[in-house]
């Protein structure tokens, strides 16, 4: 299937200032992880930008066919029921989201569809992860997520072309690099949790505020004009071995609950996880299990 090159899609600035470490653990990665506990949708006909544009966190008035951007789908309450990386092919768009949401985001946006000329379709290729630069996929559909990270979507590992020559990676090395680049996925367990602010999509590129209605418009936008982000996503680094599952409490040392975790991985003997922290309390050492995070890096902006 032949796409529009995605060389205009925008990359956002790196979100966390890496220590060394961590940042010269990320740039050897490389490789190809095969079949990512992702899928996606397929969402085409006469009216589906707009039909997105009405339910989606992003502006798709302005996206251009090969462009791919994160963005969030929203309960009534501005809460981020998912979060995910869309592809814009021009006639038809892919919503690549976590796979145990898949059929459920399906159902759930059919029923917004009313009189719009849209179908809604599971797409049949398994999402996997390519790490590396210059790595060429060929024609299969492909979202570049960060500067050397690509979502490719593919039936067969032989569409990668030169990118057969790497080494497989594990799947730890890729959600690892997921939290290095501040991109968390929201799954059954954490959705209408947190606004799209507390997620960080805002300095993601995945929330637009100058567009029109969608499902959570007003509680968004009321916190962007009217106030300010009360909590956000900081990524912890803990020892080894510590309990940082997905709901995980994450407390200050004087015990007074802080937040929780959102996202976890380990690789390499380096454990992180992505947590939504009070902002008021952000600054104050953390603990997660009651062990004392190793570090705390918060976004590259005031918050």
């Amino acid at each position: 299937m032949t796409v529009q090159s995605p060389a205009e899609t925008p990359i956002p600035t790196p979100l966390f200032q890496l220590p060394t470490d961590l940042q010269v653990w990320r740039e050897r990665q490389h490789g190809l992880v095969y079949t990512l506990p992702l899928g996606a949708l397929i969402v085409a006909g006469a009216d589906a930008r707009d039909f997105l544009h009405r339910q989606l966190t992003i502006d798709l008035r302005n996206s251009a066919p090969g462009q791919s951007r994160p963005a969030a789908w929203c309960t009534p309450r501005g809460r981020v029921w998912t979060v995910m990386q869309l592809v814009d092919l021009g006639d038809r768009f892919y919503l690549i989201l976590p796979g145990d949401l898949v059929d459920a985001a399906a159902r759930r946006l059919r029923m917004f569809v009313l009189r719009d000329a849209v179908t809604i379709t599971v797409a049949a290729e398994p999402v996997h992860g390519l790490v590396g630069d210059n790595l060429d996929v060929g024609n299969q559909i492909r979202a570049i997520t960060s500067p050397g990270r690509t979502l490719v979507l593919s039936t067969e590992a032989s569409a990668f072309g030169e990118s057969r020559a790497t080494h497989s990676l594990p799947l730890a090395h890729w959600q690892l690099l997921e939290l290095l680049d501040g991109q968390f996925w929201i799954g059954a367990a954490t959705q209408d949790m947190w606004l799209p602010q507390m997620l960080n999509l805002d300095l993601l590129g995945g929330l637009d505020f100058n567009k029109g209605c969608y499902p959570g418009q007003e509680p968004i936008a009321r916190v962007h004009y009217r106030g300010r982000v009360s909590r956000r996503t900081l990524l912890l680094r803990l020892a080894a071995g510590v309990m940082a599952r997905v709901g995980t409490e994450v407390h200050t040392v004087n015990g007074e609950l802080a937040g929780s975790i959102a996202m976890s991985a380990q690789a390499d003997d380096i454990l992180l996880a992505a947590a939504v922290i009070a902002v008021d309390l952000a600054s104050q050492p953390l603990r997660v299990a009651g062990q004392s995070a190793l570090e705390v890096l918060q976004p590259q902006v005031a918050v």
